[in-house]
C-alpha cells in the first residue's frame, strides 16, 4: 500500500509541474521550388528534435514536432539542380536522455521522413545535446560538402559547456561546411540566447524562434537560406561583349557580415573571366544591405561587403585601377525588407561592368 501511495505522488507531483499539453498541427507549405540563377548548395541535412524533459513540462514538444513535419514537407525535391550531388542525403533525430527516434542518415526520401516525423513522442529525461551532435558527428564520418544542422529546441540542454564543445569537434572535423540553424520553440531568454550562440559558431548558421516560421512563406525562406545558393553563370555567345552592359547579381551575405560565403566564388570567378576577356572593361563593385539596423551602421557594413568582393578580384588578378566600390546601405532593396527571404536578397553586393 505504501509502495502504491508513494507512485501516486509521484505521478501528481509530474503532473502539477506539466502544463497542460496542447496539439498542434504542421500547416500546408510545398517543397521549395529552385529559381532562375539558383541551385542546390547543401549535401546534407540533419533534423534534430528535442524531445526531452523540459521540453515536455513547458508543453514546447507539440510545437517542435509540428514544426518539423512543417519542414519536412517544405524541403526541395531529391533531384533539383546542384552544384554537385545528384541527390542530397537527409536524418531525423529526435531525442531525450539516451533515447532516441527518426531515421538515419540516407538519400532524401520525402515519405519516409515525414511518417517518421508524424509519429515523434516526447521521450523525457535528460537534455542531452552533447551527445546528439557526438552521434551527428559519426553520422557524418566519411561524407563531404556542405551539411546543415537543423535543431527544434527549447535551447536548455543539460550542459551548455559540453553542448558547444560537441558542436565545435562537429565543424572541425567535417570534410566540408557546417551550418547549424535553431528554431527556439520556448519563450524564455535564456534558451533562445543559447541557441543564438550555438548557431553562430558557424558563419553560414541561423537561429529563429518558432513563431517566425508561421505561415508558408516563412519556412519557403528558411529552405531557401539552408539549401540554395546562386549557380554559376552560363556563358552566353552573344555579340560584341565588351560592348554590352553586364549586371551580375549573386554575391550575398549572411545577416550582420560582410565576409564572402563560399557559394560566392561561382559569381567572382565568372567576373574575373569576363574581365579578363574585356581588358578595357572596368567594374563597379556596389554593396547594399537589408533594413535591420542604424543606417549610419548599414552604410558601413555595406562598403565593407563591397571591399571584401574588391579583395577576392584583386588576388585573382584583377588590376585595382579596373575596379570601382561604392557603398549604398539599405537603399535600392530588390526586394521586400517585410519577408527574411526578401533581407536575404538585399544582403549583396552587385557588380555591373562598363567601359
Amino acid at each position: 500500500m505504501r509502495k502504491f501511495v508513494a507512485c501516486l505522488t509521484v505521478i501528481l507531483l509530474f503532473s502539477a509541474c506539466a502544463k497542460p499539453y496542447p496539439q498542434r498541427s504542421p500547416f500546408e507549405v510545398s517543397p521549395v521550388s529552385v529559381k532562375q540563377g539558383e541551385q542546390r548548395i547543401t549535401d546534407q541535412v540533419i533534423v534534430i528534435t528535442d524531445g526531452s524533459a523540459t521540453m515536455v513540462q513547458e508543453a514546447n514538444f507539440p510545437e517542435a514536432r509540428a514544426l518539423t513535419q512543417t519542414f519536412i514537407a517544405a524541403m526541395p525535391e531529391a533531384a533539383v539542380r546542384s552544384k554537385g550531388t545528384e541527390t542530397y542525403q537527409a536524418a531525423l533525430i529526435s531525442f531525450g536522455g539516451a533515447e532516441r527516434g527518426g531515421a538515419p542518415l540516407a538519400d532524401f526520401n520525402r515519405e519516409l521522413l515525414a511518417d517518421k516525423a508524424a509519429y515523434l513522442r516526447p521521450l523525457g529525461s535528460l537534455t542531452l545535446l552533447d551527445r546528439v551532435l557526438g552521434e551527428v558527428q559519426d553520422e557524418l564520418a566519411g561524407s563531404s560538402g556542405r551539411a546543415a544542422i537543423v535543431i527544434f529546441s527549447d535551447g536548455l540542454p543539460t550542459s551548455e559547456q559540453k553542448t558547444i564543445a560537441a558542436a565545435q569537434s562537429l565543424i572541425s572535423n567535417h570534410n566540408g561546411e557546417v551550418c547549424i540553424h535553431t528554431v527556439h520553440t520556448a519563450t524564455d531568454a535564456a534558451g533562445g540566447a543559447f541557441l543564438s550562440r550555438l548557431s553562430s559558431l558557424t558563419g553560414c548558421g541561423s537561429t529563429r524562434t518558432g513563431g517566425s516560421l508561421a505561415v508558408a512563406s516563412d519556412m519557403d525562406g528558411f529552405q531557401r537560406q539552408i539549401f540554395l545558393g546562386p549557380a554559376a553563370l552560363p556563358v552566353v555567345a552573344t555579340p560584341g561583349p565588351c560592348e554590352s552592359r553586364i549586371v551580375l547579381r549573386g554575391v550575398q551575405f549572411e545577416f550582420d557580415r560582410s565576409q564572402l560565403m563560399s557559394e560566392s566564388g561561382v559569381v567572382l570567378d565568372a567576373a574575373v573571366d569576363q574581365l579578363k576577356q574585356c581588358p578595357n572593361v572596368s567594374l563597379r563593385v556596389d554593396g547594399y544591405t537589408c533594413s535591420i539596423g542604424a543606417e549610419g551602421y548599414n552604410d558601413g557594413l555595406s562598403e565593407r561587403r563591397a571591399d571584401a568582393v574588391r579583395s577576392y578580384l584583386i588576388n585573382a588578378g584583377v588590376d585595382s585601377g579596373r575596379l570601382e566600390t561604392r557603398a549604398f546601405g539599405e537603399s535600392n532593396p530588390v526586394a521586400s525588407n517585410a519577408t527574411e527571404d526578401g533581407r536575404v536578397q538585399n544582403r549583396r553586393v552587385e557588380l555591373s561592368p562598363e567601359q
